[in-house]
């Protein structure tokens, strides 16, 4: 998928602000493809999905939206993601 915020001709190149969701690059992130992943590292895990949610601090309909792909990951989410699920392994 494109974001429509890199190639807008009708702004200055002055005051191009590089958009939230692509970082300027123009590619957004593919959620749905990233949120499965984590899905499947936290099935393979045999953690539920209300026990990671509380320990990441989020609702557990939050969670579920992030892994489904209805909601942008941050890659900060992802990094925190993945530590909690290390931590769990102990």
């Amino acid at each position: 998928m494109r974001c429509l915020a890199k190639h807008n001709p009708m702004l200055p190149l002055k005051a191009f602000i590089p958009c939230e969701r692509c970082g300027g690059t123009g590619v957004i992130p593919d959620s749905k493809r990233i949120g499965m992943q984590l899905r499947m590292m936290r099935k393979k895990e045999r953690i539920g999905l209300r026990e990671l949610s509380r320990r990441l601090g989020v609702s557990a309909g939050h969670l579920c939206d992030l892994e489904q792909g209805r909601r942008i990951l941050s890659d900060d989410f992802i990094e925190k993601y993945q530590a909690t699920l290390a931590l769990c392994r102990k």
